[in-house]
This record gives structure tokens, C-alpha cells and sequence, in this order.
């Protein structure tokens, strides 16, 4: 069947979806559509029927959109090869669905070389003023030069790495200012300057502390930037060892 994964409204009010044909024999298509405000399908938009994302021997996963100011797609997620590990994906649309050749190798598809990524169940993309794109995925924080190669000026090779055992980086926001905050596991919040080191004015050397009484949190879901610069958290997170023993956890937000 087919279920949906990610969703984002365009400026002109239509709509655009990604999600997944998923089979039988447990094979995955990934699907993105675009719909009129009204619900009906644009024609505009692979000629108005689903346009399919997954190369042959590959099964791909989209967990994000992100609409650019001239209209393309950018989408990530992550590729499950029949055979091999999980990778990291981004590819870019142009506004009529079509992959734009101009981003990343092979045209339209791009993904960070020599970096495994594991057990990647999650990722989160977002746009800086000047064009860069900075991603989210598994315990790794990356950053790309709008044509999709590694920006290789961010972290080590384009990449900055958690050092805390276990953590995860699965939502970011850029600031006005140029910094970067992500939400995770383990540690709820990071915050790092436009150069990828840890901001040492945030929280204790770069990472936000976790409010009295929570004992763990478990994943970062969602990130928002509020007025002034505000964060929003939404988590879940474990109050005592006996929760964190027995898989117990509930849903909070936590505001920096």
C-alpha cells in the first residue's frame, strides 16, 4: 500500500507530497506528487501523476521537503540498497518534477561520500541565505554547496560527527544569524556556528541541557524557531530509570 511520509506547501498554495508504494514482498517505490490548493492533481507536475524517485536496486525513503525560493524541490531521506548500508540521500526537483541534472552526482541526486551512515531512521534538511543546504542524519550533521557537492569549508570534509555516545541528529534549523540548531537523542539540543564547531555561548560548550527531572531523551521529532530566536523542542523523553529500564517514555516540548 501506499503511505505518505512527508508533506509542504508552496507559496502559491499547492500542496506536495512524498511518500511510499510499499508491496507485498516488502519493496519500497518512493513517490512525490503535487496537488492543486483544491486537492485535484497538478498537471504541471509529472504531467500530473506520481513521479517515482527510486532508482533500480535501490529502495528509497523521503523524510523531508524543502521548497526553494525558485520554486525546485529539494527532498531527503535515505536509500536502502539490496545490498550494502543505509546511505543518506538528497536529490532536487525542478518545478515540474523532473530530477534537475544541475544538482549533485548522477544529475539530480546527491549524497555524502565515504561517510556511513548505520541505522539512519530519520533526517532533516535546511536552506541557508546564501544557498547552502545543511542536513541532518543519523549521528552526523552535514552541509552542501547548492550544486550538491560537500562543503568542504564545514567540520571535517563537509561533515561534523556527535561525539556523544549514541546520539542522534534528526531535525535542524538555521538561524538568521548563520548558526545552526539541531534537535537529537541522548542530548536534546545542539546549536554549532556557520563553520561547524560547537557554538560555546549555547547551553555548556554548544549543547542545550536537559531539564531537571528527565533522565533520557529518546529522539528529537521536530524543531521550530520561534520569535526571537526561541526553540521548540518536541521530544520524547524517559523521567526516572525504572522508564528508561521498561522502554517508557511521553511526548513533551521543551522550549531554549
Amino acid at each position: 500500500g501506499t503511505q505518505s511520509e512527508a508533506l509542504a506547501v508552496q507559496a502559491d498554495g499547492k500542496i506536495v507530497v512524498a511518500g511510499q508504494n510499499v508491496s507485498s514482498n516488502s519493496t519500497s517505490i518512493a513517490l512525490v506528487s503535487r496537488l492543486n490548493p483544491d486537492g485535484t492533481p497538478d498537471s504541471t507536475f509529472g504531467d500530473g501523476h506520481p513521479v517515482s524517485l527510486t532508482p533500480a536496486g535501490v529502495r528509497t525513503m523521503i523524510d523531508r521537503i524543502l521548497i526553494l525560493p525558485d520554486a525546485r524541490l529539494m527532498l531527503v531521506g535515505n536509500s536502502l540498497p539490496f545490498s550494502g548500508p543505509d546511505q543518506l540521500e538528497m536529490l532536487r526537483l525542478n518545478s515540474d518534477g523532473t530530477l534537475d541534472a544541475s544538482f549533485g552526482p548522477p544529475g539530480g541526486i546527491a549524497s555524502p561520500p565515504g561517510w556511513s551512515i548505520g541505522n539512519l531512521t530519520s533526517s532533516s534538511i535546511g536552506l541557508q541565505s546564501d544557498g547552502k543546504i545543511v542536513v541532518a542524519g543519523g549521528g552526523n550533521l552535514y552541509r552542501f554547496n547548492s550544486d550538491g557537492t560537500p562543503d568542504v569549508s564545514f567540520g571535517n570534509n563537509g561533515a561534523v560527527s556527535s561525539n556523544d555516545l549514541g546520539s542522534s541528529y534528526d531535525a535542524v534549523a538555521v538561524q538568521d544569524d548563520g548558526r545552526i540548531d539541531v534537535a537529537g537523542s541522548v542530548v536534546p539540543m545542539f546549536r554549532f556556528r556557520s563553520n561547524g564547531t560547537p557554538d560555546a555561548d549555547f547551553g555548556l560548550g554548544g549543547e542545550g541541557m536537559i531539564p531537571q527531572g528527565v533522565i533520557a531523551t529518546n529522539q528529537g521529532v521536530e524543531l521550530a524557531v520561534g520569535f526571537g530566536g526561541t526553540l521548540y523542542v518536541a521530544t520524547t523523553v524517559s523521567q526516572s530509570i525504572d522508564q528508561v529500564a521498561h522502554g517508557v517514555s511521553e511526548t513533551v516540548l521543551l522550549r531554549y
